[in-house]
């Protein structure tokens, strides 16, 4: 739109609330937007859901970053399917969501 980072940072306040923007985070968002397509990498947002599961259950103490550099995808990604597969990081972790009847070893 032309404006610079501090009348973007304003725009952002007056639409969204005081403390939503701050200064040096949008200067540095336009500073990323003005390079342009040379600088951003496309990785697919689709993940193969029995493969995630079968990494996690691999080495449920992996992260989601040595996931998403396994899967070539973005961290965000794999945190939004380990959400759909209902997966959450306990105790450092990979376990189930919601507990279920089927009773497993514990581990521990």
């Amino acid at each position: 739109m032309g404006n610079k980072a501090a009348e973007t940072t304003g725009n952002i306040q007056n639409a969204l609330g005081p403390g939503i923007a701050n200064g040096h985070t949008v200067q540095w968002w336009v500073k990323k937007f003005h390079k342009g397509d040379e600088e951003r990498s496309v990785q697919p947002s689709e993940v193969d859901n029995e493969q995630l599961r079968a990494i996690v259950k691999a080495d449920p103490l992996t992260n989601t970053q040595e996931v998403a550099e396994e899967l070539n995808v973005n961290h965000s990604t794999v945190i939004q399917h380990l959400k759909q597969i209902g997966k959450v990081k306990k105790l450092n972790k990979w376990m189930p969501h919601e507990l279920t009847k089927n009773k497993e070893k514990c581990d521990f």
